[in-house]
């Protein structure tokens, strides 16, 4: 449904983003991260999707990544509150 969803258009980010909370729960890291990708790619003021993009690569193993997604949710936060 999520896919499908993606694919029409109605909100490709958010769309992307619960694809990936759902494939990181699937224990599919790879395509999560994907999802996430896609997600800031579509609205890079979406700080949740920065968020979880540093959710993975701490699973991933990669602290130093993962501190760079979190710092940059933190941002995209900051920016939108002015």
């Amino acid at each position: 449904a999520l896919r499908e969803g993606i694919v029409m258009e109605c909100d490709a980010a958010r769309g992307h983003y619960y694809l990936g909370i759902c494939l990181n729960q699937l224990d599919r890291i790879d395509d999560a991260e994907d999802a996430f990708e896609q997600a800031v790619a579509a609205d890079p003021g979406f700080d949740r999707a920065w968020y979880q993009l540093g959710i993975v690569w701490d699973r991933k193993g990669d602290v130093d990544r993962a501190r760079e997604m979190y710092r940059r949710a933190r941002q995209v936060a900051a920016k939108a509150r002015g």
